[in-house]
């Protein structure tokens, strides 16, 4: 089966998302190089999982992470400081005003629901204000507009969504392995001459319970970035696993997993999941020897 590499435009992809306005609308390598774009103009790496897709009143938009403000902040000098606290019934309002080097300011506010509250339930809604506040003049600031994700999880129907790279687009699967929830797919030939998807789950989005949905072949998910670092020296010691240009073949990797009983990979069990790995090459590298 061969694939053919797919090339995006930056311009294609610009003119689509403004026409448009809904990143759904996009294929997945167009989606994949509007976020590279999105992190490259905000001076971000998108290594570093900065944004997260969001389905908002029925579109697909992007919002910023924690690791978005905190990267801003570095990179452009910014700085915070809390200018005002108030009670307003039953809200808590924090007012923040981030600062840059230049002197150029902008304040936003932060407000959280304190109704009923007590104890560390309360402690930790006023200090939810208050980091609600800095990112959101920290984004206001930069000039991004787009939601926070501690604004994110108070909006009704508001879905977090995976990143969808198909593996024809190197590129855009780089990009998806540092991508919370990213789904990387790839078409297999079977024995019976039809076409099936197999693919690799690389960090679940938070709160669906670390599963997505996967067709094809069954296969583990990986839910720590540690499996990417790993797996190379771990194919070098074990040839079994890796693919006909020396590289690892992660994906035999996580079938061989599920195999074994192993539905997740985390940082907990990485050590253990590779242990089992190497003893079934032995095993099955043996055997196909014989």
């Amino acid at each position: 089966m061969t694939t053919s590499m797919v090339k995006t435009n930056e311009g294609d992809v610009m003119e689509a998302v403004v026409a448009q306005g809904d990143l759904a609308k996009l294929t997945s390598s167009q989606r994949v190089q509007w976020y590279k774009m999105r992190c490259e103009a905000a001076g971000l790496d998108p290594r570093t999982q900065p944004f997260q897709y969001i389905t908002l009143q029925g579109k697909l938009t992007l919002y910023a992470t924690k690791t978005a403000t905190e990267q801003l902040c570095a990179v452009r000098n910014i700085s915070t400081e809390i200018i005002g606290r108030e009670r307003m019934d039953d809200l808590y309002i924090v007012t923040c005003r981030a600062t840059t080097t230049g002197g150029r300011h902008t304040d936003s506010i932060g407000a959280v629901t304190i109704a009923n509250l007590k104890g560390d339930m309360l402690a930790n809604a006023l200090m939810k204000a208050e980091t609600k506040a800095k990112r959101r003049a920290v984004l206001a600031l930069c000039g991004l507009g787009m939601l926070d994700e501690t604004e994110a999880e108070t909006v009704p129907g508001a879905q977090v969504i995976p990143m969808d790279a198909p593996t024809d687009d190197p590129e855009a699967v780089e990009i998806a392995r540092g991508v919370p929830g990213a789904v990387i797919t790839r078409e297999l030939d079977t024995a019976t001459g039809e076409t099936t998807k197999e693919t690799l789950v690389i960090v679940p989005p938070a709160g669906n319970g670390g599963s997505v949905p996967r067709t094809g072949r069954k296969s583990a998910s990986v839910q720590t970035p540690e499996w990417f670092e790993r797996t190379k020296a771990f194919a070098a010691e074990v040839p079994y696993f890796q693919t006909k240009d020396g590289q690892p073949d992660r994906w035999h990797m996580l079938g061989a997993a599920a195999k074994l009983g192993i539905d997740t990979v985390t940082a907990a069990n990485l050590d253990e999941v590779l242990g089992k790995l190497r003893e079934y090459a032995s095993q099955h590298a043996d055997a196909e020897a014989a």
